[in-house]
């Protein structure tokens, strides 16, 4: 009985495989959170990201705006381990973003601002037009924006967030340095949606458990 549970989960995998050859065509640097971070981008799918947070010691997988641990950002994604989980929890129930009819010009590129309120937690964020390239699905995460309509796709090159007691914007999220690379990932795009499907049942399984306890 043991081994037809893992055997389901390899029929279930070989079903809904979709192999595609992700290139990850550029490497970002920023410090977030004061932490050095790499960011593996693909211009061709946008929706995954690889983060290499230098400092901890640890590594992510970004994949429609959820994330999940991973053991390494080389080149094999061990699918069945990976739990996606929303970046800061819980959504938010009442968001407000405003774009600054201004461009600003931050760490040397030309950006659109946005004000964003969300659920009263407020963030300032500038985003340039760098080619193809686009990270934006980490802030519709990070903001609590789930249909990620309001904010135009681009490179993030700022993130400042409200401090109430100090009563001013530190920066939260900084680009650094941009720079062409040439990853290669073998990725099954049928597997992630699996997990990711497969994790958002285990949060509201989770979420109906926590309401029926109170």
């Amino acid at each position: 009985m043991t081994g037809i549970k893992p055997l389901l989960l390899s029929i279930i995998f070989l079903t809904f495989s979709k192999y595609a050859s992700v290139v990850f065509d550029y490497e970002a640097k920023y410090l977030v959170d004061k932490k050095t971070t790499l960011w593996s981008i693909s211009t061709k799918y946008p929706e995954i990201i690889f983060v290499d947070n230098i400092q901890m010691k640890r590594n992510f997988l970004y994949y429609k705006g959820k994330i999940a641990n991973i053991e390494s950002n080389k080149a094999v994604i061990e699918y069945q381990n990976l739990e996606f989980r929303d970046d800061k929890g819980k959504s938010r129930t009442k968001i407000e973003i405003t774009k600054a009819d201004k461009m600003a010009v931050i760490e040397g590129f030309k950006c659109s601002k946005y004000h964003i309120d969300s659920n009263g937690r407020k963030f300032e964020v500038y985003i340039t037009k760098k080619g193809r390239i686009n990270n934006t699905d980490y802030i519709n995460s990070l903001v609590g924006n789930e249909n990620g309509k309001a904010i135009s796709a681009g490179l993030v090159v700022r993130v400042n967030i409200y401090n109430s007691t100090q009563k001013q914007f530190n920066p939260f999220m900084i680009l650094q340095e941009i720079a062409k690379a040439d990853k290669k990932v073998e990725v099954d795009f049928g597997k992630l949606n699996l997990m990711l499907e497969k994790s958002a049942m285990n949060r509201q399984d989770t979420n109906h458990v926590i309401e029926e306890n109170k």
